[in-house]
């Protein structure tokens, strides 16, 4: 069985250099990481006149302390919780463009937020009867009660993805540093548990976990972990959040692999993300806040989007001219 498994290791990181070789890498590389050159391709030469995927950050802050995230060692980020007004704003314009995702949660666990279900519920209830926006959010499972559980799933939550970084509770621990293992896995099982009592179709379930080299020597085991749980897994890359002055991935990478720039970045092109202040920020990684387009509270959505700031950066990245900004030195394994 070890035999085996070790096998599968090597050939599961012979491929992964492969891959290097002809696929992108960095935040918003795709599940099937070919995606990622028609997602350029496509969204760079016919960008959308208003952005397809938006998360909104409801409230800064989380429970961990993941050894990859810049959690809590950021200087410029601002902390706050985003009232409901401004919150609304940007619910009712998404629902009138046909965005496709709308995820209340960006560089925090959404569970801080108390009221994630009501949020949820205001969602589905300017939406009505169309299809979209799809509501979903990531969370590391440490603040999950029965009762939020509830809420959420009562809400019409539509995606939940928990963060789980290995299934050895030492190695588990000393990478996220909050929420415990035994306690996640427990919440986890129970979340099932109370979606099976409710007979809910949704939320869809996954766990996601960041391949850093210790999770990725227990690959298998934590397939079959989750599997016997019914609950899908999905290993997802490691970046190096583009600043390593905030945090120094390098050292956690498999050493069998290079770091390699994000060529074919596709998120200015068709995803949006607000801050709990209204500010409409760069990415998911812009933890300091480097590139801000505009602020909600001042215009709309459409106007941030459509303005020269955000044209110009996107002028950049297809000329590859990026010296100075943050993506100059995104990479990822």
């Amino acid at each position: 069985m070890l035999i085996e498994t070790s096998n599968k290791v090597a050939l599961h990181r012979r491929v992964k250099r492969l891959k290097q070789k002809f696929m992108p890498a960095g935040p918003s590389a795709a599940s099937v990481p070919f995606m990622e050159y028609v997602k350029y391709h496509y969204f760079t030469n016919f960008t959308p006149s208003f952005p397809q995927i938006i998360q909104v950050q409801t409230q800064y802050g989380c429970n961990a302390r993941c050894v990859f995230c810049p959690m809590g060692r950021e200087e410029n980020q601002i902390k706050g919780r985003m009232d409901n007004a401004t919150f609304e704003k940007i619910v009712e314009e998404a629902v009138a463009n046909n965005v496709k995702v709308l995820s209340p949660y960006l560089q925090n666990d959404p569970l801080v937020d108390k009221q994630m279900h009501e949020r949820i519920k205001s969602i589905r209830s300017v939406r009505g009867s169309k299809l979209y926006p799809k509501t979903k959010i990531i969370t590391n499972g440490g603040l999950l009660s029965e009762e939020k559980s509830q809420d959420l799933i009562e809400a019409g939550l539509e995606y939940i993805v928990f963060s789980v970084h290995g299934v050895e509770k030492q190695i588990y621990d000393d990478i996220m540093q909050g929420p415990k293992f035994e306690t996640v896995v427990e919440n986890i099982e129970r979340f099932v548990r109370v979606k099976e009592k409710l007979g809910a179709k949704n939320p869809h379930i996954e766990v996601w976990a960041v391949l850093t080299k210790e999770v990725e020597a227990q690959l298998e085991d934590m397939k079959r972990f989750w599997r016997e749980r019914g609950v899908s897994f999905k290993g997802r890359q490691l970046d190096n959040r583009a600043n390593p002055d905030i945090v120094d991935t390098s050292e956690m990478a498999s050493s069998d692999v290079e770091w390699k720039f994000a060529h074919h970045c596709t998120i200015p092109y068709w995803r949006a993300w607000i801050l709990w202040n209204g500010d409409m920020v760069l990415c998911c990684v812009d933890w300091e806040r480097t590139q801000v387009f505009g602020n909600i509270n001042d215009s709309s959505i459409r106007e941030i989007w459509n303005g020269e700031p955000y044209k110009a950066y996107r002028r950049r990245m297809k000329e590859r001219n990026l010296a100075g900004t943050l993506c100059e030195h995104c990479q990822g394994t």
